[in-house]
């Protein structure tokens, strides 16, 4: 059983490269929860994965930086695998994400990060 719904952003280019800030749609009101074997496909490397722990230190990340999110990472394809690239307490880690959203409590946004080379 999958335990962390993942949600996915709509692939919207939003501005034209170079004329003003990119744009991100709002996941929370705009995509549909998902599971995650129905969006691993359309994960790309340097995607962003935001999450919305549900501990104490993530409130308290949530209320002192005043953001939905406590955390992030950034997706890295690996050898047909599929990464979460992160900082941690003790450094920079790399795992698997299907792993890691089983273990999380809490819930992962995913972004698409537009107009990367």
């Amino acid at each position: 059983m999958e335990s962390s719904p993942v949600q996915e952003a709509p692939r919207d280019r939003g501005e034209e490269p170079g004329k003003g800030r990119r744009r991100y749609r709002d996941l929370r009101r705009e995509a549909p929860e998902r599971r995650y074997r129905e969006i691993r496909a359309g994960l790309r490397t340097g995607d962003l994965l935001c999450f919305r722990g549900r501990g104490p230190l993530s409130a308290a990340i949530r209320l002192l930086t005043r953001s939905y999110y406590s955390h992030v990472g950034m997706v890295f394809w690996y050898e047909e695998r599929v990464y979460c690239l992160e900082a941690v307490g003790s450094g920079v880690r790399l795992i698997v994400l299907s792993e890691l959203k089983d273990k999380y409590d809490g819930g992962i946004d995913a972004f698409e990060v537009l107009d990367v080379t």
